[in-house]
């Protein structure tokens, strides 16, 4: 089961870094859907083209929304606590505004 989910979600996930997103078609998923069976999500029990493309389109938004907070996270772990890439003494909460006025951040 989740060798075959890998191979969906990375099949969707590979367009994450395309300019357009791009999506596995049902044709090409449909052996997979189908050998699949009782494993699969909810949405896509008793599978079909117009419920592939709503559950990728679905995934790939929630794959996009969790990558973009995680970036964001990943910024603001940086500014907080670590330092060691710069020279520059750590940012405090306090100075956020002060920082980003002077260009810092």
């Amino acid at each position: 089961m989740r060798s075959y989910t890998a191979f969906l979600v990375c099949g969707i996930g590979l367009g994450v870094f395309a300019a357009e997103p791009s999506y596995v078609s049902y044709a090409r998923a449909k052996v997979v859907l189908d050998h699949t069976g009782e494993n699969l999500p909810t949405d896509l029990q008793n599978s079909t083209a117009a419920k592939w493309n709503t559950w990728t389109k679905k995934q790939d938004a929630a794959i996009r929304a969790r990558l973009e907070q995680g970036n964001l996270d990943s910024m603001v772990n940086l500014l907080l606590y670590g330092n060691s890439f710069t020279k520059q003494p750590r940012i405090k909460v306090e100075n956020l505004g002060e920082a980003s006025r002077a260009g810092i951040l």
